[in-house]
């Protein structure tokens, strides 16, 4: 668990926890940090395994335990104030569930344009494959749709298939012995297995109420639910949106980062 926020001799507030997105990283939270009140303490949970020391985690709940274990070495009576970007949204859900067994405060849960893809409401395996299927499709046409709707639309779509042209290129230049390489090296391994852990989780429903921070550029990439990303029938007590600036992947950056900052303490203080 890294402390992230900028330093302060008195910090009165309650502290923010963050979980990493599929990056991993927690310092993309930095800039944010440093936009919040000075009195606020920001602690990131960051990936286990991205030390390239510790085995990676192969389990939503496995991570949201372990991260949950970091917390409570800390702060064992709370109240806990859970937030996450992208795919850490989903894991903050996850230890909101996990605290609220074990009889713990969770306070509120912050969910930073965080997605819940179709497959994730089933435990079926053909059930996710189907739904995974009918997204991609879907995100194709909404690709196809949007790569003319504007200049920066179509040179982020060009960009990701040249990227994808020179990743398979990179592959097949490797070979047998550098692939090998590849596939133990840490980095592989983390990807490999927060995508075995994605394809096998499960979100249940919980009666709780959640804080969705949603870009007011929603062009970049599909989803079946725009307006509330899939959360409605998981956060059963409701959904408290918010609009912030940007799209999902400069939002964490300037000058996004700024009124981001304010609407995120803001939450906080209420």
């Amino acid at each position: 668990m890294e402390f992230i926020s900028t330093y302060t001799a008195k910090r009165k507030k309650e502290p923010l926890y963050l979980v990493h997105g599929a990056d991993h990283n927690v310092m993309i939270f930095k800039l944010l940090s440093n936009n919040l009140d000075a009195d606020q303490p920001v602690y990131g949970l960051q990936a286990k395994g991205l030390n390239g020391i510790d085995e990676p985690l192969g389990t939503v709940e496995e991570m949201a335990a372990h991260y949950i274990s970091e917390i409570l070495k800390s702060n064992p009576k709370g109240p806990y104030t859970l937030a996450g970007y992208s795919f850490g949204g989903v894991i903050a859900f996850e230890m909101a569930r996990q605290l609220l067994a074990q009889n713990k405060d969770v306070k509120r849960v912050v969910l930073l344009d965080s997605y819940v893809y179709p497959n994730y409401y089933s435990s079926n395996i053909t059930a996710k494959k189907i739904a995974k299927t009918k997204y991609r499709m879907a995100m194709v046409v909404f690709m196809t749709k949007t790569m003319f709707s504007s200049k920066a639309n179509f040179d982020r779509r060009i960009q990701l298939f040249k990227d994808g042209i020179k990743n398979t290129y990179l592959k097949l230049k490797l070979g047998k012995e550098n692939q090998h390489k590849l596939v133990n090296s840490w980095p592989y391994k983390l990807d490999q297995m927060h995508n075995k852990a994605v394809d096998s989780y499960q979100i249940l429903p919980l009666d709780i109420k959640v804080d969705l921070l949603r870009v007011a550029e929603n062009d970049i990439f599909y989803a079946h639910d725009t307006e509330l990303l899939g959360w409605r029938p998981i956060a059963t007590k409701g959904v408290n949106k918010h609009e912030i600036p940007g799209n999902h992947i400069n939002m964490l950056s300037p000058p996004n980062d700024k009124k981001l900052g304010r609407i995120l303490q803001n939450i906080l203080d209420s």
